[in-house]
């Protein structure tokens, strides 16, 4: 074999290991990103429980000390709007693990690694946006339970 196919044959394994290498870490990085979104996920949902124990315990608590049921009411309402939005935002979380389900499957069956790359950043500005949503709900959710007892504590 001459000394310049050697060299070829050479620089062509130490270019395919590199590609390999950072295909690796690609694929690391992605499922340490993936890893890190269902982490954040789980404590949504924790904190989603949560706010459902204080909704009971406020309901509770305004009913024993008689309010009329029209503050009742209201505080419902306000809360049924919000469990409306949050329920929304879950059905577009679950919508995303479809889709990012979906391109795992057509990435396996053979993608190239800037197809992979983009679709994987559509899905994290996706994830993003939905987890900012959701941020903005707890906000709401926070100011309404603030003001329910601010009015629940000028009617006592």
């Amino acid at each position: 074999m001459k000394k310049s196919s050697k060299k070829s044959i050479l620089a062509l394994s130490i270019l395919s290991l590199i590609t390999f290498s950072c295909q690796k870490d690609f694929h690391k990085t992605l499922i340490e990103e993936h890893e890190k979104l269902e982490e954040t996920h789980q404590k949504m949902e924790e904190a989603h429980l949560k706010m459902g124990h204080k909704h009971s315990d406020i309901q509770a608590e305004l009913a024993l000390h008689g309010h009329d049921k029209t503050v009742l009411e209201k505080h419902k309402n306000d809360h049924d709007e919000l469990e409306a939005k949050h329920a929304a935002i879950l059905k577009k979380h679950a919508e995303l693990v479809q889709k990012h389900k979906e391109l795992e499957g057509r990435h396996s069956a053979g993608s190239s690694e800037a197809e992979i790359r983009k679709d994987h950043e559509v899905m994290l500005v996706e994830h993003k946006q939905i987890q900012a949503e959701h941020e903005q709900m707890v906000l709401e959710h926070k100011q309404l339970t603030e003001a329910h007892e601010k009015e629940h504590k000028s009617d006592q």
